[in-house]
C-alpha cells in the first residue's frame, strides 16, 4: 500500500530514491530566501538516476509550474538527442 502524504496525492516514489535510468524519477524542493525587495523562491529539480539538477528557478510567483516545464522540455530534448545518436550510429553500417 502507498503511502500518502495528502489525501488527494500519493507518494508515487515511496521513499525510493533510486532510479535505474535517466529522466525515470525526479525530485523537487522549493526553499525561499528573503531579498530586499521581498522574498524570492528557489526551485529545483533533480533526476534520481544521475544526481544532478535538471531544472532551477528563482521567481516570485508560478515557479513549480515554470520549473517542472522546463526540466519536461530538457528531458524531450535529451531522449531525442538519443534517439538521434542511436539511429545516427546505427545506418550505415554494414
Amino acid at each position: 500500500m502507498k503511502k500518502v502524504v495528502d489525501k488527494q496525492k500519493p507518494n508515487l516514489l515511496e521513499q525510493d530514491f533510486t532510479a535505474s535510468d535517466l529522466n525515470k524519477k525526479w525530485r523537487s524542493d522549493i526553499t525561499y530566501i528573503r531579498t530586499e525587495k521581498g522574498w524570492a523562491y528557489l526551485c529545483a529539480i533533480m533526476d534520481l538516476y544521475s544526481r544532478k539538477i535538471v531544472s532551477h528557478s528563482v521567481m516570485r510567483q508560478e515557479i513549480v509550474v515554470q520549473t517542472l516545464e522546463r526540466a519536461r522540455q530538457q528531458a524531450r530534448r535529451k531522449t531525442a538527442k538519443k534517439a538521434m545518436l542511436k539511429s545516427s550510429t546505427k545506418s550505415g553500417q554494414g
